[in-house]
């Protein structure tokens, strides 16, 4: 049985669809993620009870980022080794911004 020839942008091997990835999927994960706690922080929370902005902002920037770690994942096993180095960048200028705003605080360099 012959098999079938991919032919979306996505099954490619390209360093600059891995840049693409590892910028878009974290910055679209986290505007999911923080719209899906304000809701349920509405919702469900009584109005004296609430989740910290800071620890909020904090926590769901790392989930954000290692959301590239699903797309890096696949891309390790399709062997597809110049998307996953196109992938890496991104993601180590996330970490370090990361670390800048929040993670200086927390190791008390600030």
């Amino acid at each position: 049985m012959k098999r079938r020839e991919r032919n979306s942008i996505f099954d490619k091997d390209k360093f600059w669809l891995g840049i693409v990835i590892g910028l878009c999927l974290p910055i679209a994960a986290y505007g999911i993620l923080l719209t899906a706690v304000d809701f349920v922080d509405a919702q469900f929370l009584p109005p004296d009870m609430s989740i910290s902005r800071g620890f909020r902002e904090r926590t769901l920037s790392v989930i954000a980022i290692c959301c590239n770690l699903i797309p890096f994942h696949i891309y390790n096993r399709r062997y597809a080794n110049n998307t996953m180095r196109g992938m890496v960048f991104p993601t180590m200028l996330f970490v370090a911004l990361w670390f800048w705003f929040y993670g200086r605080h927390m190791v008390g360099l600030s």
